[in-house]
């Protein structure tokens, strides 16, 4: 059994940011907290999430990134990437080998299991202060990974997680995120898909894409839109 250490829980405040020519509140940036967190089936209390239709809720409750890609960031945008700064909820040691869909996490008393990779969308780029980032960020295909809230308790950096791995037959992590922005997709990964406890929005999209394919034949990339917006 793999296992994680938490290195840094993190909460978001109200912000505002400009978005084009729009100004919007946001909680995407965060700062890391030494106290314990309790962690509700909404997520972590205390942590601002500003539009509860694109963002948070229960089958994307916490955000996990890990301490590695932190580094590997460093690198590649060229200055220090702290714990908090792609607006992750919890910044963990490193991922256990094959992260799945349906994959758990057992803490002293919080349990989480794995709904679907971060799909990156603008407020991302807002953060890093460059709008081509969302292609860098699908391209470099780490994207840290959204958890429901299976059993609600507390969390503290320096804590201990178990991982009870899914079935095989559930899809990765990484399938996944390469399904949504490559093409041509493929309809028995969809229907895999579905079948496992993805987040509802991950759902609604993939279900819209696998309708536009009765036949079964691959699906070209669609543009984002009412069917392929991000479950950020």
């Amino acid at each position: 059994m793999s296992s994680v250490v938490i290195r840094s829980v993190n909460l978001g405040t109200p912000r505002q940011i400009s978005l084009g020519d729009r100004v919007i509140d946001t909680g995407f940036y965060k700062n890391p907290v030494q106290e314990p967190v309790a962690v509700s089936v909404t997520g972590l209390v205390g942590d601002h999430v500003a539009d509860l239709s694109r963002h948070g809720g229960e089958d994307q409750a916490v955000y996990l990134f890990s301490e590695d890609d932190c580094q590997w960031w460093s690198v590649e945008l060229g200055h220090a990437v702290r714990p908090g700064y792609f607006g992750e909820n919890l910044t963990i040691s490193s991922w256990w080998p094959t992260p799945r869909i349906g994959d758990r996490i057992h803490f002293n008393s919080l349990t989480l299991e794995v709904s679907f990779p971060r799909i990156p969308c603008a407020t991302l780029a807002a953060r890093v202060g460059d709008a081509r980032f969302l292609k860098v960020f699908a391209a470099a295909s780490r994207p840290g990974l959204y958890a429901r809230v299976l059993t609600a308790g507390s969390i503290t950096v320096g804590e201990i997680g178990e991982v009870e791995a899914a079935a095989t037959s559930n899809p990765t992590a990484e399938s996944l995120f390469a399904l949504w922005h490559r093409s041509p997709r493929d309809p028995g990964l969809l229907r895999s898909a579905l079948s496992a406890p993805i987040a509802h929005r991950g759902r609604a999209v993939f279900e819209a894409w696998l309708a536009q394919s009765p036949r079964g034949e691959a699906l070209p990339l669609a543009p984002a839109g009412a069917n392929g917006k991000a479950p950020a």
